[in-house]
């Protein structure tokens, strides 16, 4: 009787729902084992009534039937394979009538890099799970190679495990998230969900939220990151989530199946799966409770229009339209498209299209306390400016502006709720020159110079370049050319960029700053050229170029640095910046020290470059008001909360600096999880900061004590500004005639401390690049 049940059972599952009812319960699988990516296996195929196909590698059983399962899925008719840890949904009800929805991938593992049919996984004899594609093209592993592994477990909840004797796990998925979080999955602080693209394409979407200690900050992946929404809480009435230490877990408050998923879409949504296991929406966690979907950055598409929920085109309730037009008459959401495209050729034809009360979904001012045409004026002298964002409260004379280069979906704004206007100023192409052009600049003459700077024609820069012939490299607002002076002296010449925002106020900054200035540890400016719109500043030429050159490893075969090289480096960048602190008639914080703008001589001294963001103080005076400014990963905490900093914004970035060129590792690098100075925090809680020194030349690890030593000198830089050491007192420490003070707290080791912004703050710091002012080693 129990045999004929079984059967009449899998008769009613055929029409809906193929499963291999012998494959329920097989949670693990040894060492040595691979499993080739072919439906015709003991293990069977199974196919859910959306046309997924699911090939089950382990599954772990509930009640005779699959409850999670680890195995190969394919979506509807494509030819390719994601791997990836599901929930099994296909519990029918009493009256085997009805059948749940397909099942909910978790967690997927070659989410960029899909396989085809006939892929193998193996799970190697040196504890190392390989997923190799049917051409034998390597499409993802765990990357363990830990001999101690004895076993791969698929554990409840979903959690993928390489474990060692003793359930001891030496891997797992859950440390390693996609786009979904399920209930008691412990995830890092600073660790990311990443969205997919689709429901069917499982590679990188365009968003990613970043777990932190009391909140969930939800990015749009720009360049740089913009912040579009943050939860504000961990305590909702339907699940918490509890910080332990370093570390959030997910936890749940129902008796059902709950998970969290960062949609394609940029929304947080909480589902369960119910008695039936059918899926039910619970609540979505990023919500703004005023502009609801509006809010989201995509949710009108590229210069949409979202006004309670409804997507139009610019200019189309007001009549104006002509210049814009929907992608798809049919679908509004898809977005619009400018009827004429602009161009740099012809930014004289650059023209605004009005529109009140609509702003993007971040407004985030980059220039402060000017007027709308002003605004508009910035915005026509950069041609990376997509629109001028104009924001103001009881003064309409004056106001914040923010100048974006990429446009996503705008929303209609409330006057009566937030209490301010917005104004956006789309550009747009015209058919006809204005009648006032615009971007002329008279010869700037009253640039105050030491006289051993010479003024440039030109023409002379033209001839000495070849006509801007040889590129070096880009460096902050402009390309850099090699170039030889009529004496046969080698120069770089950084031609800054005509349509470049702020490109005037950034030379004029750079020729005074350091044409005032002499040290041997900062570059030394030879001349400069302004005339009308073409401004050029020529330095000495720097045969070794940039110093993240040297320390990143960009490829194997790259020399690297010894010890000794290092330290040189290290005390010249800090002899540079006290001298700019400390010695100088007017003190100069410099804003941006990155390794991009250190470059070093044919002995490789280091020279401090590139100060077109640097502000000049009166000697009396200890703090100045200054907006946001640098690069993102070297910015001191209090340059982003406030705008009252001191010179020790500076100290800060080169203890960043310190760590990177003792390590080897970029701070900010896509490839980690986590920044290096949450490495640093925990390895140094650990004692064990010796495992963090460069390993790419063996002289660093003869000299690993001083190493360390220096470390703690970068950890010092980096305390709240308060405590902060000055760069005299870290020269004298690097030089070995004073001891840094005792650090027995390191909580402020982080990227993100309690109380700082998350998102990524407006700069006026281009992209990183390398400021390279000589060529190629």
């Amino acid at each position: 009787m129990a045999s004929v049940g079984w059967v009449v059972q899998l008769l009613l599952f055929f029409n809906l729902c193929i499963v291999d009812t012998l494959f329920i319960n097989h949670p693990s699988a040894n060492l040595s084992t691979s499993w080739i990516n072919y439906p015709y296996t003991n293990r069977g195929k199974w196919i859910f009534n959306d046309d997924t196909h699911v090939i089950p590698i382990l599954a772990l059983g509930n009640d005779s039937y699959p409850d999670f399962c680890f195995g190969f899925l394919r979506n509807g008719t494509s030819n390719t394979f994601f791997l990836v840890v599901l929930k099994i949904a296909i519990i029918p009800d009493s009256a085997f009538r009805d059948y749940g929805p397909p099942p909910v991938v978790l967690w997927v593992a070659n989410g960029d890099h899909p396989v085809k049919a006939n892929a193998t996984l193996e799970l190697t004899g040196n504890g190392d799970l390989v997923l190799n594609d049917v051409d034998g093209g390597y499409a993802w592993s765990t990357r363990t190679s830990n001999s101690s592994v004895t076993l791969l477990e698929l554990a409840d909840g979903g959690n993928l495990r390489l474990v060692s004797a003793g359930n001891v796990t030496v891997w797992q998925s859950f440390d390693h998230p996609k786009h979904t979080w399920v209930p008691r999955q412990r995830l890092r602080i600073n660790s990311t969900l990443t969205s997919c693209n689709s429901a069917s394409n499982f590679s990188t979407g365009l968003f990613f939220l970043r777990v932190a200690r009391n909140s969930l900050y939800a990015f749009i992946n720009t360049k740089p990151p913009e912040l579009y929404s943050t939860t504000r809480s961990s305590s909702f009435s339907i699940l918490d989530l509890k910080r332990s230490g370093n570390y959030v877990t997910y936890e749940d408050r129902g008796g059902y199946f709950q998970y969290m998923m960062l949609e394609p879409d940029g929304h947080l949504n909480v589902y369960r799966l119910d008695d039936g296991y059918k899926k039910t929406f619970q609540v979505d966690l990023l919500e703004d409770s005023h502009y609801k979907n509006c809010a989201y950055p995509t949710v009108c598409g590229i210069y949409g229009v979202c006004n309670n929920e409804q997507c139009t085109c610019p200019g189309e309730i007001s009549g104006t339209s002509r210049y814009f037009r929907r992608l798809d008459a049919n679908q509004p959401s898809l977005g619009c498209a400018e009827v004429t495209p602009l161009s740099c050729r012809d930014t004289r034809l650059h023209t605004f299209l009005e529109l009140k009360n609509v702003s993007n979904f971040r407004f985030k001012a980059q220039l402060f306390n000017i007027d709308a045409e002003s605004c508009k004026m910035a915005c026509l002298k950069n041609c990376s400016c997509k629109a001028a964002m104009f924001r103001y409260q009881d003064n309409i004379s004056m106001g914040n502006c923010s100048l974006p280069q990429q446009i996503f979906s705008l929303m209609a704004t409330s006057e009566d709720v937030f209490h301010y206007i917005d104004l956006t100023f789309i550009k747009r192409r015209q058919g006809r020159l204005r009648s006032m052009e615009i971007g002329g600049e008279r010869d700037i003459s009253s640039v105050q110079v030491s006289s051993l700077v010479r003024k440039f024609s030109f023409e002379d820069l033209k001839q000495a370049t070849q006509n801007f012939q040889v590129s070096l490299g880009r460096g902050g607002f402009g390309s850099v050319f090699d170039g030889t002076l009529e004496n046969g002296t080698k120069v770089a010449v950084k031609r800054l960029g005509v349509n470049v925002l702020q490109g005037r106020k950034e030379f004029l900054a750079e020729v005074k700053t350091i044409g005032s200035v002499h040290h041997f540890n900062l570059v030394r400016l030879v001349g400069y050229c302004s005339e009308r719109s073409n401004r050029l500043l020529v330095y000495e030429y720097m045969c070794n170029g940039s110093l993240d050159k040297w320390i990143f490893h960009q490829s194997q075969a790259q020399s690297t640095l010894n010890w000794e090289t290092r330290q040189k480096i290290i005390v010249g960048i800090a002899k540079g910046l006290e001298y700019l602190h400390v010695h100088c008639n007017s003190n100069i914080i410099h804003f941006d020290i990155k390794p991009q703008n250190i470059l070093l001589d044919k002995e490789f001294n280091a020279k401090i470059s590139d100060f077109g963001l640097a502000k000049l103080i009166d000697r009396g005076q200890s703090h100045v008001s200054t907006a946001a400014k640098g690069t993102p990963g070297y910015m001191a905490p209090e340059l982003i909360q406030r705008g009252n900093v001191s010179v020790k914004v500076d100290v800060y970035s080169f203890g960043i600096v310190l760590l990177e060129i003792v390590c080897g590792k970029k701070n900010s690098d896509l490839s980690r999880v986590e920044y290096l100075i949450d490495i640093v925090k925990r390895k140094v809680e650990e004692d064990q900061l010796s495992d963090l020194v460069d390993n790419c030349n063996k002289d660093m690890q003869c000299h690993i004590d001083e190493a360390v030593k220096t470390l703690k000198v970068a950890i010092g830089c980096l305390q709240p500004y308060f405590r902060r050491p000055s760069m005299s007192t870290v020269v004298k420490v690097l030089e070995g005639s004073m001891e840094m003070e005792t650090i027995t707290d390191y909580n402020f080791l982080t990227m993100f401390p309690d109380g700082a912004l998350l998102e990524p703050t407006d700069v006026a710091s281009p992209p990183v690049t390398a400021s390279i002012l000589s060529g190629p080693r």
